[in-house]
C-alpha cells in the first residue's frame, strides 16, 4: 500500500510565510533549492529545503509515498510545518478486497469466519506495510486464530522471521494447544519457568518464541538483544500503563513490526489507548505530554463530549481493526465455547500431586472414601484455600490470585467483561468457594454479588434474579449449576464461566442454558476453564468427546464407567512434563 501526495507546504524567502506548492514542482525545489513565486524567483530555507530533498528521497514512484513513511510523516503532523494531512478514514474495504494480501495459509488447517478472513488481510497489510496495527475486536471474536493464521502465513512466505509472542502466564498453555488446533506443524518455543533457557542463540533460533509478560521483565538482557520480526502481546491492556515496568521493557525490544491484540483498548483514561498505540507506533500520537494537552480530560465521559474525539477516532482508525459482535452476528454462532487450557503455579502443582498420591494410596478403600478423595482433589482444584478452612474468612483477592492461575484468570475475564458493561454467571459446585467469590468480587468491583444455591429460598432466587437483570451495566452472580442448572432464565448475562468443571456434562449444558435461551438478545461466550495434566483436563476431553461424537448424555447413573474414568484421571500429574 502506498499514499498519494498531493500538496507540500514549504517556506520561502527571508519572511519564512509558507506556500503550497504540487508535488511535481518539488524535484525542481530540491535539485535548485529556489521556487517560483508570485513572479519572482525565491530561495528556499534550508531547514524546508532539506525536508523537500527528504521526501523525494523516500518517493517509491512519482507522488507516492510507501505506506510506512506516510505514517512516519503522520505521526510528527503537529510539529512538521511542512506536510499537511486530509481527514479521510482508510478504506477497509480495499485491503479486505485486495490481491496483495492473499488467502489462508496451508499451515493453518482449520477454517475461518468470512470476517476473520479480512481480519487476516487486514494483519497481512499491517506487516507488508510494517505499520503494525492493534487488533481490537470483541471478546470471542477470534483474534487468536486471526494472529496464528498470519503467523503461519509469514513463515510459508518468509516475510518475518523471529516472531515474539507475549501473553499473560494464565494462557501460555492455552496459546500452545491453539497452536496444536490450528497450525499442529508450528511448535512454538515456550521460554517460560525456571528451566527456561539463558541463551540469546537459541531463542535466536526460534521461528516462533511464546513468552510472558513477566518473562520480558526478568530476561530483557535476552530479548532485547534479538531484532525481532513480529512481536505480538495478548491482552495488550496490560501495558496501558505507560510507567509500568513492562511496556518499559517490551518498548525496549527491537521489531520489525508491533501488533497488538485486546478488546479494551480503554479502560480507565485515553492514556491506556495511547500506552498501546504508543508501543505499537511510537510518537504516532504524539509525546505523552502533547496528547495530553490535546486530550486532557482523563474522565472517559468528558472524553467522549470533547469537540477533538473525532480527530482522534480517525487517527488511530489507520492502524486499529475493530469488529464488534453486532457488525458480524451473520457469520457467527449464537453461542461460542471458549475452553481455556491452563498451567497451575508451581505451589498448586505440589499440592495437587501430594493430594493425587494420596488418593492413588486409597484408591483400594471403599468406593465411598475413593470419591471423598477425588472430591478433595477436585476442591483443590476449583481453589486451594477451600482446604484451608481456617483461611476463607480473611484471606484477601490478591493472595486469592496469587495461589491459583484459574481465580487469576477469571479475575482477568471478569475485567473484560465489566469494561463491556455486560453481565456473567460463575458456576462453581462449592458452597465455600461461592461464598469466597461473593465477597471478594463485591469489595473488588464495588457491586452487589448475586448467589443461589441451596441456601437461598425459592422465591428469594427469583428475586436475586430480577435485581441481577435488571440493574444497568455490568454485573455478576455466582450459582451452584445443581441448584441453578434447571429452570431459571437469566438471559440478561451473555457470558458464562463454568469455574469447577462436571463429570455429568448435562449439568453444564443445563447450566449454559441458563443465559443461551430463547429470549437472548447477544450473541453468548461460554468459558470452560480446566488445568492441563489433572482431572480436570480429562473431564474436558471426555465432555468434548461426547459432544463431537453427538452420542448419549452421560447421566447421573454413569458411576460404574465413571470409576474408570477416575482412575484413568488421577494418572495424570502437573509436575510430570
Amino acid at each position: 500500500m502506498q499514499a498519494d501526495v498531493a500538496d507540500v507546504g514549504i517556506q520561502v524567502g527571508k519572511e519564512g510565510h509558507f506556500i503550497q506548492i504540487p508535488f511535481d514542482v518539488l524535484s525542481i525545489i530540491s535539485q535548485t533549492g529556489y521556487v517560483v513565486h508570485a513572479g519572482w524567483w525565491r530561495p528556499v530555507e534550508n531547514e524546508a529545503l532539506d525536508f523537500a530533498r527528504e521526501i523525494m528521497g523516500k518517493m517509491s514512484e512519482p507522488a507516492r509515498l510507501p505506506l510506512k513513511a506516510a505514517l512516519e510523516y503522520f505521526s510528527q503532523r503537529h510539529h512538521n510545518p511542512y506536510v499537511t494531512f486530509e481527514p479521510e478514514a482508510p478504506d477497509f474495504g480495499q485491503i479486505f478486497s485486495s490481491d496483495s494480501y492473499s488467502s489462508v495459509s496451508s499451515l493453518f488447517i482449520r477454517p475461518l469466519y468470512e470476517y476473520q478472513k479480512d481480519g487476516l488481510k487486514w494483519l497481512q497489510y499491517c506487516c507488508l506495510n510494517q505499520t503494525g496495527g492493534l487488533l481490537g475486536d470483541d471478546m470471542g471474536l477470534g483474534k487468536t486464530a486471526q494472529t496464528i493464521a498470519l503467523i503461519t502465513w509469514l513463515i510459508e512466505k518468509e516475510i518475518l522471521s523471529n516472531i515474539l509472542i507475549v501473553v499473560p502466564s494464565t494462557l501460555l498453555e492455552n496459546w500452545r494447544r491453539e497452536f496444536q488446533t490450528f497450525a499442529p506443524s508450528i511448535v512454538p518455543y515456550i521460554h517460560h519457568g525456571n528451566d527456561r533457557s539463558g541463551s540469546i542463540r537459541l531463542l535466536a533460533s526460534q521461528k516462533v518464541v511464546l513468552t510472558s509478560y513477566s518473562m520480558i521483565i526478568n530476561d530483557m538482557y535476552l530479548f532485547n538483544k534479538i531484532t525481532w520480526g513480529l512481536v505480538l502481546l495478548d491482552e495488550a491492556s496490560l501495558i496501558r500503563n505507560p510507567d509500568s515496568e513492562r511496556r518499559n521493557a517490551l518498548r525496549q525490544i527491537p521489531a520489525t513490526v508491533r501488533i497488538a491484540m485486546t478488546g479494551t483498548p480503554i479502560e480507565n483514561s485515553l492514556l491506556d489507548l495511547w500506552s498501546i498505540i504508543d508501543f505499537i507506533k511510537p510518537d504516532y500520537l504524539g509525546s505523552r505530554t502533547d496528547f495530553l494537552e490535546r486530550y486532557h480530560h482523563r474522565d472517559i465521559k468528558k472524553a467522549i463530549d470533547s469537540s477533538n474525539l473525532q480527530q482522534l477516532k480517525t487517527d488511530i482508525s489507520y492502524i486499529m481493526l475493530r469488529r464488534k459482535k453486532e457488525d458480524v452476528l451473520k457469520s457467527l454462532p449464537e453461542k461460542i465455547d471458549i475452553h481455556q487450557a491452563l498451567t497451575m503455579k508451581a505451589g498448586e502443582a505440589r499440592l495437587y500431586e501430594d493430594q493425587r498420591l494420596s488418593v492413588l494410596d486409597g484408591k483400594q478403600q471403599e468406593p465411598g472414601t475413593f470419591l471423598k478423595l477425588i472430591q478433595d482433589l477436585r476442591q483443590l482444584t476449583t481453589h486451594p484455600v477451600l482446604l484451608q478452612k481456617d483461611r476463607l474468612s480473611d484471606i484477601g483477592i490478591e493472595e486469592l490470585r496469587s495461589l491459583s492461575t484459574k481465580f487469576d484468570r477469571t479475575c482477568e475475564l471478569l475485567d473484560e467483561i465489566r469494561d463491556r458493561n455486560e453481565k456473567v454467571l460463575i458456576f462453581t459446585e462449592y458452597l465455600n468457594m461461592i461464598d469466597l467469590m461473593r465477597n471478594v468480587f463485591q469489595q473488588r468491583y464495588n457491586i452487589p454479588v448475586f448467589t443461589i444455591d441451596g441456601r437461598v429460598d425459592t422465591a428469594m432466587r427469583q428475586e436475586n434474579i430480577d435485581t441481577f437483570s435488571s440493574r444497568d451495566g455490568f454485573g455478576l452472580m455466582v450459582l451452584n449449576p445443581r441448584t441453578a442448572g434447571m429452570g431459571l432464565n437469566i438471559t440478561a448475562a451473555n457470558h458464562v464461566i463454568h469455574y469447577t468443571r462436571q463429570w455429568n456434562p448435562a449439568l453444564e449444558v443445563q447450566a449454559s442454558a441458563r443465559a443461551y435461551r430463547n429470549g437472548q438478545k447477544k450473541g453468548v461466550n461460554i468459558y470452560y476453564l480446566y488445568y492441563t495434566d489433572t482431572i480436570e483436563e480429562v473431564i474436558d476431553e471426555r465432555l468434548r468427546l461426547k459432544t463431537e461424537l453427538s452420542s448419549e448424555i452421560i447421566t447421573e447413573s454413569d458411576t460404574e464407567s465413571g470409576m474408570d474414568h477416575y482412575l484413568n484421571a488421577i494418572t495424570k500429574s502437573p509436575l510430570n512434563k
